[in-house]
């Protein structure tokens, strides 16, 4: 599978990607202090603003507020990856390639339960997980509800996640 620059719809989940300019202190930062610098946190609302636009035809000002919580992964040669997760709260979910190496592809699960049930199996491979092989400067956008992990890594991995809540004037926020 690949996922081009824009909109890719799987599913039909749309995920959207978008490149982003990793810089020294970006990889300094992510490195050294499992920090995410200001300029990556811009680069990434960029692309939440990009993936709200394409999907809803949204922007964040037509919420009242929005927040975002960010961290840094580290996965080391030989890891693991992670486990099939979602991100339970948030609306979105994004995820920054700061460095990479061979491995560690990210894997999409389609939300779908037994929605392949009842077809014939020349239709198997549209109910498949999807498989990404991340490049340094990736931005991944997608809604939180998709269950993504990572597979095992070969290479160092790091990358910033993301997640986006946003609130209506009458909708509180979580504590």
């Amino acid at each position: 599978m690949t996922l081009n620059l824009g909109a890719n719809f799987l599913f039909p989940t749309l995920v959207t990607k978008s490149n982003i300019d990793i810089t020294d202190n970006i990889v300094n930062q992510a490195m050294g202090f499992n920090e995410v610098t200001d300029d990556l946190y811009e680069q990434v609302l960029e692309g939440f603003e990009h993936h709200l636009e394409q999907s809803l035809g949204k922007e964040t000002s037509d919420w009242d507020h929005y927040k975002i919580s960010s961290w840094i992964n580290k996965y080391d040669k030989g890891h693991t990856g992670m486990e099939m997760h979602t991100h339970a709260g948030p609306h979105l979910s994004a995820i920054a390639i700061i460095e990479c190496g061979e491995g560690g592809e990210i894997v999409f699960q389609d939300p779908r339960a037994f929605a392949s049930r009842g077809y014939d199996m020349k239709f198997r491979p549209l109910f498949e997980n999807m498989v990404y092989q991340p490049e340094q400067g990736d931005l991944l956008v997608f809604p939180s509800f998709l269950y993504h992990g990572v597979r095992p890594v070969n290479q160092l991995r790091v990358s910033g996640a993301f997640d986006m809540y946003l609130y209506s004037a009458d909708s509180p926020e979580p504590h």
